[in-house]
Parts: C-alpha cells; sequence; structure tokens
C-alpha cells in the first residue's frame, strides 16, 4: 500500500481592524457587526464536506491566517480546533504563540 504525503490545513479568517498596506491576503477592514458565528459555522460546514478528500492521511500542519485570526472569541476557536480534531488525524500538537495584533 503507498503512504500518501501528509497535508496542510488553511483556516482563512479574513478581517483586520485595518487592513495594512503591504497585505496581499484575501482580508477586509472591519466595518461595523463582522458575523463572527455564522461565519465559522460555514468554516466548519466547509470541513464537513471536504475532509473525506484527507482520509487516511495525517494533517501535519494547521494554519490560520488571513486577516487577524485573534479577533474570533476563544469559544469560536474552540469550535474550530474540535472539528479540526474530529475531522483529521495528528499524531501531536504543537502550538505557536498566539497573539493579538493591536491596530491592525
Amino acid at each position: 500500500m503507498v503512504k500518501l504525503p501528509p497535508l496542510s490545513l488553511y483556516i482563512h479568517i479574513p478581517w483586520c481592524v485595518q487592513k495594512c498596506p503591504y497585505c496581499d491576503f484575501n482580508s477586509h477592514a472591519l466595518k461595523g457587526e463582522v458575523p463572527h458565528d455564522d461565519y465559522v459555522q460555514h468554516l466548519l460546514s466547509d470541513l464537513d464536506t471536504n475532509v473525506a478528500y484527507a482520509q487516511g492521511r495525517e494533517v501535519k500542519t494547521i494554519f490560520i491566517g488571513g486577516g487577524t485570526p485573534s479577533l474570533l472569541s476563544g469559544r469560536q476557536c474552540k469550535r474550530c480546533w474540535t472539528a479540526c480534531g474530529r475531522a483529521c488525524r495528528w499524531r501531536r500538537m504543537q502550538k505557536s504563540r498566539w497573539r493579538r495584533i493591536r491596530g491592525r
């Protein structure tokens, strides 16, 4: 049996407090109320729809980026991680520094 290479998962959060002039990500400055809960629900639905593509493969890296991911609440982040844990195989998780970027 051929061992398939590991996958990487990218979770895109498209909002920023302010769009940085050098940023080329698809991101948008906050204008009014942002539908974070609805967006997270759509992300989780998308994950459920596409999880079959990862069948039998280890997820080596999960990157959350785009705009400013720390604009999500702790509850919203936990929902994402819990869903990723159910959907994907990984051997260990090592976190990087999660920091809030002020003014961006």
